[in-house]
C-alpha cells in the first residue's frame, strides 16, 4: 500500500476523541396493568432523560421510557394514558487496547433506542401486557491531540485542529487581617473561567476562590470565603506561522493553581498570601478535513460530513421613522436555531509523527 501522502505538508494537528472501549447490551422490560378498554390502538414508546456515569470497565445508563397508550375505552371513545418507567443498566465496555483500561472520567456517547415492543391485550379482562427491548450502545472515548495523515479522497470529517498553544504564569499576592490564632488550610480553585481569542493572543478573565480555614480567638475554628477577580494577557504560539490564532476561534482552558503559600502573624492577625496560576490554554478551529483511513490505525469517533446546503432568505420591511437622515443601519442575526440529527461515526485513522 503506497504511503506517499504521508509528506511533511499533509498531515495535521488534529484534537479528536480517541476510542477506548466499546459495549451493546439489551435492556428487557416486562410490565402488566388493566386498563379499562375494548381494544389497544397503539403504544409510543419513546426515550428520555437518558444520563450516564463512567466507572471503570463500565458505563452505568439510567433513563425513562415514556410510553403514549392509546385505547378505546369502554364508553366507545379513543383515550390516551400516558406513564413512565425508569430503568438502569451497567454496560460493559471492551477495550480496544487491554493496557488502556475505560477509567472513571472519561469521554462517553451513548445512543439508546427502542428495538421492539410487542403487546398483549386480553378486553375481557382490561390486562394488558407490555414487552420492550431497548437497545444501548456506548462508546468511551478520550480527548487526544494526534497528527493524522490527509488524503484528498479520503471521508471528510468535522474536526477540531489545533492551531496553537499559550503558557504563562500568573502571581496574585493579597493581604488581609484575622482576629485568629492560627492558620488550619487554604483552600484555593479556579472559577469562571472565560477566554477570548484576539489577534495571536488570548484574553483570560476568571476567578480565583479560596476557602480559609482557621482557628479563632474563641478556639473554634472558622471559614471564610473570598474571590479575587482577574484577567491577563496570553500569547499564543502557533504551530504554523502563516496561520496566527484569531478571533471567532475556540480556546480550551488547562489553567491550574502551580502553588499556595501563606504567612500568618498571629500577634496581628496579619494573613499574607501568595498564589502561582500557571494559564494553559489551546487554540483550536473548526474544520472540515479529508483524512487517510487505515484498517491498523489509531480508532476514532468523529463528525462525518455528509452534505452541504446553502439557501438566501429575501426579507424587505418597510417603516415610518421621524427623522431627516439615515446614517447607517447594523443587521445582526440571533437566536438562531436548527434541526439536524447528530451523527457520530468510528473510523480508524492513519497517525503520523
Amino acid at each position: 500500500m503506497a504511503v506517499d501522502f504521508l509528506q511533511e505538508n499533509e498531515k495535521v494537528l488534529l484534537k479528536i476523541e480517541r476510542v477506548i472501549g466499546e459495549g451493546f447490551k439489551q435492556k428487557f422490560i416486562e410490565e402488566v396493568k388493566i386498563v379499562e378498554g375494548i381494544k389497544i390502538v397503539d403504544i409510543v414508546p419513546q426515550l428520555v432523560n437518558v444520563r450516564t456515569i463512567v466507572k471503570e470497565g463500565k458505563v452505568i445508563v439510567q433513563g425513562t421510557l415514556h410510553k403514549q397508550i392509546f385505547y378505546v375505552g369502554t364508553d366507545g371513545l379513543e383515550h390516551h394514558v400516558a406513564e413512565d418507567i425508569d430503568f438502569s443498566e451497567l454496560i460493559e465496555v471492551e477495550p480496544v487496547d487491554p493496557a488502556i483500561p475505560v477509567t472513571t472520567g472519561m469521554n462517553e456517547t451513548t445512543t439508546a433506542f427502542v428495538e421492539n415492543l410487542i403487546f398483549e391485550f386480553d378486553p375481557d379482562t382490561g390486562e394488558l401486557i407490555q414487552k420492550v427491548i431497548i437497545g444501548i450502545e456506548v462508546i468511551v472515548t478520550q480527548t487526544e491531540e494526534l497528527f493524522v495523515a490527509t488524503d484528498i479522497l479520503g471521508p471528510v470529517i468535522k474536526a477540531q485542529v489545533v492551531i496553537g498553544r499559550g503558557e504563562k504564569q500568573k502571581f496574585i499576592r493579597q493581604e488581609k487581617n484575622l482576629e485568629a490564632i492560627k492558620i488550619v488550610d487554604i483552600v484555593p480553585r479556579l472559577n469562571n473561567i472565560r477566554l477570548h481569542v484576539k489577534n495571536g493572543k488570548v484574553i483570560v478573565q476568571g476567578v480565583l476562590h479560596k476557602q480559609i480555614f482557621y482557628v479563632g480567638l474563641d478556639n473554634v475554628v472558622h471559614h471564610v470565603a473570598e474571590d479575587i477577580p482577574f484577567s491577563d494577557l496570553v500569547e499564543v504560539i502557533p504551530l504554523d506561522p502563516s496561520l496566527p490564532a484569531r478571533e471567532g476561534m475556540n480556546a480550551r482552558n488547562h489553567s491550574v493553581i502551580e502553588n499556595l503559600v501563606w504567612e500568618f502573624d498571629p500577634d496581628t492577625g496579619q494573613l499574607i498570601q501568595k498564589v502561582i496560576i500557571r494559564l494553559s490554554l489551546q487554540v483550536t478551529e473548526t474544520q472540515e478535513v479529508a483524512v487517510a483511513l487505515n484498517p491498523y490505525g489509531v480508532l476514532v469517533a468523529t463528525e462525518v460530513v455528509i452534505g452541504r446546503g446553502r439557501k438566501q432568505k429575501f426579507i424587505e420591511e418597510s417603516k415610518i421613522l421621524d427623522a431627516i437622515k439615515i446614517v447607517d443601519i447594523v443587521p445582526s442575526l440571533r437566536d438562531v436555531t436548527s434541526i439536524v440529527k447528530k451523527r457520530v461515526d468510528v473510523m480508524q485513522l492513519y497517525p503520523c509523527q
